[in-house]
């Protein structure tokens, strides 16, 4: 019963320690993980070592509808094309195999 409870601590603490690597380069991932499998103390100094998230980074724009538009139909027609041949090579298979059993 002991083993249980201090593997909830243990888990417990993983989480928060996670949680305030949320804000940093590390993330939540990483310092839980390093937290749950090594220690939350070296975890915790693997997050303060971790750089700050800067919230105020450029993000990239937005693609131009139009050219999301001509990109979706160029696409669209290249698997039409695909579609097109495996339907052929299909129906030539499926014409070779009745005429190879009326042989």
């Amino acid at each position: 019963m002991l083993i249980i409870f201090l593997l909830a601590v243990w888990i417990g603490i993983s989480v928060l320690v996670g949680n305030y690597g949320k804000t940093r380069e590390i993330g939540f991932a990483g310092a839980f993980f390093i937290s749950f499998l090594l220690s939350p103390l070296l975890a915790m100094l693997f997050v303060l070592a971790s750089d700050k998230v800067d919230v105020n980074r450029v993000k990239p724009k937005p693609i131009d509808p139009a050219i999301l538009n001509a990109k979706r139909k160029a696409h669209n027609k290249h698997m039409m094309e695909i579609l097109m041949a495996l339907s052929l090579t299909t129906a030539i298979l499926i014409i070779g195999i009745i005429l190879l059993n009326y042989l």
